[in-house]
């Protein structure tokens, strides 16, 4: 099975002009993961690529539009943090981004594999979630500084790293690849729901039928633009991290824009195209990391 990210590809509609239309092969190949994933019992249904394929499409190219609008990867570098806005709000020092750049080995790993042994820097999608909360603290108020005032506070957490590749247009690949795969987790989560549901009917069953399969897939599929939605987040946020309601009256205060996906109901996820050099990657130090969890993993 090829990967996802070489089943999305651009291909001239001679009937619709600068529409985007996915070539039928391709659809067939998506058509083949999402059943793989979902309920291989499908392929028992003789039409089940036919009864897919329009609600597969609709799909891809919602995910091919979401990927365009992602902004072009910046440096994520420590050497890069004094300067750019997005690294100060999302990482708390330097240190943090050494940290990040190195946890689960993802990075080091790429670097270290001898099919890229000549790339000096990797493109990679990094995913981050964003909380809020309710909180008080000092704050200047009428030229004063006044307790107990209430606040906000950002904070970004559970940073981490997925597919790297060696140039941004690889990238984007794969990060349609995730969002389609985030999709079929989706899926296959109605499709467990529906499962329960049978096992408590009279007479109860072990399993829905694999129509019943199709038509969840199908229906999930074809409410891409309802199930799967960026959002732009306007973040402004001072040096400790507490929101600005009036960014344009505050002094230091950081600002950017973070793209959050949303799938179904499930919360937001921050999601950054960055691009890595290999010179930031102390690949000797990721791979005692390595050993080291997985020793502690074998004592358990």
């Amino acid at each position: 099975m090829k990967p996802l990210r070489s089943l999305f590809r651009k291909v001239h509609n001679p009937d619709r002009q600068g529409a985007l239309r996915l070539d039928p092969a391709l659809i067939d190949r998506l058509t083949e993961q999402a059943v793989q994933q979902i309920d291989p019992r499908m392929r028992l249904i003789g039409s089940y690529r036919r009864q897919l394929r329009p609600a597969v499409t609709q799909m891809a190219e919602h995910l091919e539009t979401l990927t365009g609008r992602l902004p072009p990867a910046f440096s994520c570098s420590k050497q890069d943090f004094a300067t750019e806005p997005r690294l100060r709000g999302l990482f708390s020092a330097t240190n943090h981004i050494h940290d990040v750049l190195h946890e689960g080995d993802i990075l080091p790993r790429f670097f270290r594999d001898i099919h890229h042994g000549g790339a000096e820097e990797c493109y990679t999608l990094m995913r981050v979630v964003r909380s809020e909360k309710n909180t008080f603290g000092m704050a200047m108020q009428g030229g004063m500084m006044v307790r107990e005032v209430a606040q906000v506070a950002v904070n970004f957490r559970d940073h981490h790293f997925i597919a790297p590749q060696e140039d941004e247009q690889q990238e984007r690949g794969a990060v349609r690849d995730h969002l389609f795969d985030e999709v079929l987790r989706h899926a296959r989560q109605h499709r467990a729901r529906a499962k329960v549901e049978a096992m408590h009917q009279k007479p109860p069953v072990s399993d829905i039928p694999p129509q019943q399969s199709l038509a969840i897939l199908s229906e999930i599929l074809k409410a891409a633009e309802q199930l799967v939605r960026l959002e732009d987040t306007d973040v402004s946020i001072d040096m400790m991290g507490i929101k600005q309601e009036r960014p344009e009256q505050s002094k230091n205060c950081l600002r950017f824009t973070l793209p959050e996906i949303r799938i179904g109901d499930a919360a937001p996820v921050g999601l950054l195209p960055v691009k890595v050099r290999r010179s930031d990657i102390d690949v000797a130090f990721a791979r005692k990391q390595a050993d080291r969890i997985m020793n502690q993993m074998l004592h358990l």
